[in-house]
């Protein structure tokens, strides 16, 4: 009795794994579950089954063991007695390429071929007239051999054609990023079996491909599938994001081009997977800005499906206009099926191919975006607003809280500039969301064309709530929640929810006509620098106006009022309804000057408000007594009484009050110049202007030979030459 070891694992299988027999199997259904499986038939290996189905099962039905624990010596010698006489097949199963003669899978998989490296891959030519591509991991060197028509003769049976070898004379770059290698070969290739169209958008999940491959080195095959997935992390040779499909990943089948079904373009090319399974695939989209560089460098001849209109386009897919459209994928794919779209113009034609082939947001037959129905919908914008906050709208279906969205993102439900939803407007939608969607609900219409007459009054049967205009009148009880005026219902019940929340009672209507009944400084009246109803919310500025202007009050607060508002009531120094200086209030006060003196010592008395600080200054500075700031100097006559020298000016009023109690005079100036022992910081400026100048020098020369004190600088008893040395020394501005 043989003593069998125990089975190991399937393996992860790309190219560069160990070579597979080209002797293969005919394509009769498996009797076991484990035919096929990765392994070569003819070759012992860990795991149960091998990759041809027929000869699996034949061994397996001789002996049992290679099927349910794993594929030994004696299975592998088994297969080479008993499957050496089978028919021509590709490996894992697949369909042999010669069953699609004629069409454009088989054209396809004329310009595929087996890449003898270390291990087989495949390889293709992607450019004209020998520039073919395949993995990295290949590890392609100069006099490599590239194989081509490995394949057989006939769909079910017949023998191996006769190949076609070249010799690979320039490597022109290997990318260990992302897995490629670009490579020459000896020969016009291309003239001979055909070049690849290359297709650099994005598939959509869901959507039909197809491989051609040499899986486990074997004859050419043919596989079918779909995208599973797109830009997948999967730890793939190269480590870049791949695309999941269906078809076959195997040794082997490495390097081998993924054509898109719809147009027959390369889309990707396989790279990784377990054996004879599904695997990942490098998209196209993502290796061609790397390849496209190095063909332009040796003017290679390279195709690309519809790109260059699809590039250049400046129009949407699901419009008329020039050439191609700006959704890549829907131009490459209209393209493919009628190239006037890409050659001449994108007509009407294409319009309808587009709607017809290219699911996304604005494809006219998308349906509305107020209705449910699968994913996306006609509106572009709206589609692409909503999809942005709810990405399920346009990945799955488009449901009912994708509707809801569209309301409110694209139709205005809750926006306040949409208007009320108890008046009609030409706008869409409402101010009140929960209202809007109720009414829009149940028609459309006021969401998609206009919230018309129709639509409020809708609005008025379905959504109870302030400024209904079923509600009762605001300044009487009716014991039902709300009242028929919006802003009035809103700012009572912002005090008072009772009053929305239960019912409008006798407080309610108190408080309204408190609060709601047209007034100077009512809360709901509108700014005095806007036009509206009649009275503005500043009392003290609607009362200042209407004064002036009764219309204002009693009529509507037009353009008139508001000019003479902003005229007269823009808060500044001096304006005529500001408060005393010597009150605390809003900024500023109502004397300019002493308003723009404290101001400039304390800017917080204008930017905020006139607090205490800033009354005490205004009491100190500007109230008329002697010292005060804004008193006139004591040596320049002036209209007010007193000066801004306290001590001189105490002096001056204690022999003649006249100088407080009425001005300040000449005759108190000749006063002050014989009773004050000096003149101020600034001795020479008699006249206290800052500057000691022409009319300085005057008051000197006029006191020439007094006793005066100001002008007897020296203090010598007399007004004379030193004196007036002293003043022409000072010329010119005081120092600060």
């Amino acid at each position: 009795m043989r003593t069998r070891r125990a089975p190991v694992g399937a393996l992860l299988c790309w190219a560069g794994a160990a070579l597979a027999t080209t002797v293969v199997s005919t394509e009769a259904q498996a009797q076991w579950a484990q035919c096929p499986a990765p392994g070569s038939c003819f070759s012992a290996h860990g795991s149960p089954g091998c990759d041809e189905g027929s000869c699996c099962n034949l061994v397996c039905d001789s002996d049992a063991f290679c099927c349910n624990n794993q594929w030994d010596n004696l299975c592998a010698t088994a297969a080479n007695t008993l499957c050496a006489n089978l028919n021509c097949a590709p490996a894992c199963g697949k369909t042999n390429v010669e069953c699609l003669n004629p069409g454009p899978e088989y054209d396809n998989s004329r310009f595929v071929a087996r890449f003898q490296t270390g291990g087989f891959c495949t390889a293709w030519i992607i450019a004209g007239p020998n520039v073919m591509l395949t993995n990295n991991h290949c590890s392609a060197n100069v006099g490599d051999v590239v194989e081509f028509n490995f394949e057989c003769s006939a769909c079910t049976g017949g023998t191996t054609k006769p190949t076609v070898s070249f010799v690979v004379d320039n490597v022109l770059f290997c990318d260990a990023a992302l897995d490629i290698c670009v490579f020459t070969v000896a020969g016009d290739v291309a003239s001979q079996f055909g070049q690849a169209i290359i297709d650099p958008s994005v598939p959509a999940v869901g959507e039909q491909v197809y491989e051609a491959h040499h899986a486990a080195g074997d004859v050419k095959g043919f596989d079918i599938g779909n995208i599973t997935a797109l830009f997948q992390s999967v730890g793939c040779p190269g480590d870049i994001t791949e695309h999941a499909v269906s078809v076959i990943a195997s040794q082997g089948a490495s390097g081998s081009p993924v054509f898109r079904q719809i147009n027959h373009a390369v889309v990707a090319v396989c790279n990784c997977g377990p054996a004879c399974s599904a695997g990942f695939v490098l998209p196209m989209s993502t290796l061609w800005p790397t390849i496209k560089p190095f063909l332009d460098e040796i003017d290679a001849s390279y195709a690309v499906a519809g790109q260059e209109a699809c590039l250049n386009a400046n129009h949407g897919c699901y419009v008329t206009g020039s050439a191609g459209c700006t959704d890549a994928t829907c131009c490459n794919t209209v393209c493919t099926l009628d190239p006037f779209c890409c050659n001449n113009s994108w007509d009407v034609f294409c319009v309808e191919s587009a709607a017809a082939n290219c699911p996304g947001c604005g494809n006219p037959n998308g349906g509305s975006c107020y209705a449910e129905h699968g994913p996306y919908c006609a509106d572009e914008s709206c589609c692409n607003n909503v999809c942005a906050f709810d990405p399920f709208c346009c990945d799955s279906s488009w449901d009912n809280l994708c509707v809801d969205e569209a309301f409110t993102e694209c139709a205005g439900c809750g926006d306040p500039s949409s208007g009320s939803c108890y008046a009609p407007h030409a706008n869409t939608g409402c101010e009140d969301e929960n209202c809007c969607l109720s009414v829009c609900n149940d028609d459309t219409f006021c969401c998609d064309t206009e919230w018309d007459q129709l639509c409020a009054d809708e609005a008025a049967k379905l959504c109870p709530g302030c400024g209904n205009p079923g509600a009762g009148d605001c300044f009487v009880a009716d014991f039902t929640p709300y009242c028929n005026d919006a802003a009035c219902c809103d700012y009572i019940c912002s005090i008072d929810p009772f009053c929305c929340t239960n019912s409008w009672d006798n407080q309610c209507a108190n408080e309204a006509v408190t609060f709601c009944t047209p007034q100077c400084g009512g809360v709901l009246e509108q700014s005095c620098f806007t036009p509206g109803t009649a009275y503005c919310n500043d009392a003290a500025c609607c009362e200042f106006v209407c004064n002036i202007d009764p219309f204002c009050c009693t009529n509507s607060w037009d353009g008139l009022c508001v000019n003479r508002a902003i005229i007269e009531c823009v808060p500044q120094c001096g304006g005529p309804y500001e408060q005393s200086c010597y009150s605390t209030g809003s900024p500023f006060c109502d004397d300019e000057a002493c308003c723009n003196y404290v101001c400039s010592n304390d800017p917080f008395c204008c930017s905020n408000q006139w607090d205490g600080l800033c009354v005490n200054q205004a009491l100190a500075e500007c109230a008329p007594q002697c010292g005060a700031a804004l008193m006139g100097p004591c040596n320049v006559a002036h209209n007010t009484p007193f000066c801004n020298d306290e001590s001189c000016c105490n002096a001056v009023c204690a022999v003649d009050a006249f100088c407080c109690n009425n001005q300040w005079d000449s005759l108190c100036v000749s006063e002050a110049q014989t009773l004050c022992s000096a003149c101020g910081p600034c001795p020479a400026d008699f006249d206290g202007n800052g500057t000691v100048n022409a009319p300085d020098l005057a008051f000197l020369l006029g006191a020439w030979g007094t006793a005066a004190d100001c002008p007897d600088l020296d203090n010598s008893g007399q007004v004379n030459a030193p004196d007036l040395a002293i003043l022409l020394g000072s010329w010119g501005p005081c120092a600060p």
